[in-house]
């Protein structure tokens, strides 16, 4: 099916910018109505099991600083047709401008666009018009880089750059559909839907950047918080502590001992960290998440009821 889709880029500047608007008309192969996002592939498709971990950057800046913040892919294991990543910032003191796909997993034939709305920031990665259709079959690399502005006014606080995952349920001749806002990958077929693990970004916003000043705010110890919330469907966030850089990986297991996700599986900074499992795939029941870091190892349980 091949269909023409016009798409236009807000971007709510920060109070005293004007406004700036971008109008782009494109046209796309559209081999099923999934690769439209107008129409949501969770909607139609069936959810499959994916390994792939989709990691935002975590950043220390000043009031009234202009920075950029990498949106990476890790552990992809299918060739991804498309792909929409919503994400939500947490308080107004961090504005995104604008978004940069130069350099990123786009090959040729593959089309990028996004969406910014207040705090809301919404990327698209779709197959342009050919014969046969482009895909992304890399392991890892950036996705996108997000462009920010620290508002002057700004407090110290910590800001959390997290994925949405919203249902947005709907009747149709008695029958009850339920249509996603989340981050969803899909193959060439269009037929499945892979829900990648996520590690939201925090971006602490403090009034110096040295380094000696901002060593009493790293935590002295290493940590790993009860998830919340407790207990969760789909979703959960975990939040664990580093005293210093350290490789960690944050895996869950069922009751049998099991291994049923790896959520986070690379170098981590020192501080504060939030990983959110999306447990669409898993059964109800008692599941335990390890965390490792280094000689450390903390495993903690929790509860998934559908």
């Amino acid at each position: 099916m091949i269909d023409k889709i016009m798409i236009i880029n807000r971007i709510k500047a920060p109070a005293g910018h004007r406004e700036r608007k971008c109008t782009m008309s494109k046209t796309r192969t559209i081999f099923t109505l999934l690769a439209l996002f107008c129409i949501p592939a969770g909607l139609f498709a069936g959810v499959v099991g994916y390994d792939g971990i989709v990691t935002i950057e975590s950043k220390t800046v000043m009031p009234d600083q202009s920075f950029t913040v990498a949106v990476s892919l890790a552990g992809n294991d299918i060739a991804i047709s498309s792909m929409r990543i919503p994400l939500e910032v947490s308080d107004p003191n961090i504005t995104c401008t604008g978004v940069d796909f130069s350099g990123s997993l786009a090959v040729a034939g593959i089309s990028t666009d996004f969406d910014i709305d207040g705090n809301s920031i919404d990327l698209y990665l779709t197959p342009e018009l050919a014969a046969s259709p482009a895909s992304i079959a890399a392991v890892s690399g950036t996705l996108a880089t997000l462009q920010f502005e620290s508002d002057p006014s700004s407090p110290e606080l910590d800001i959390m750059i997290s994925p949405v995952s919203v249902d947005n349920p709907f009747n149709v001749n008695g029958t009850t559909y339920h249509r996603w806002d989340r981050t969803e990958f899909t193959d060439l077929s269009g037929t499945d839907v892979m829900l990648p693990t996520f590690n939201a970004g925090t971006i602490a916003v403090r009034f110096t950047t040295d380094v000696d000043d901002f060593e009493s705010n790293l935590p002295t110890e290493f940590a790993l918080a009860q998830n919340y919330p407790n207990p969760f469907n789909p979703s959960t966030t975990i939040e664990f502590a580093l005293p210093e850089k350290a490789h960690v990986t944050l895996e869950i297991f069922n009751l049998l001992g099991q291994k049923v996700a790896t959520i986070a599986d690379g170098e981590f900074a020192a501080g504060v960290h939030a990983v959110t499992w999306q447990a669409e795939n898993a059964s109800s029941g008692i599941y335990f998440y390890r965390l490792n870091a280094g000689s450390e190892a903390i495993t903690r349980k929790m509860a998934l009821l559908k």
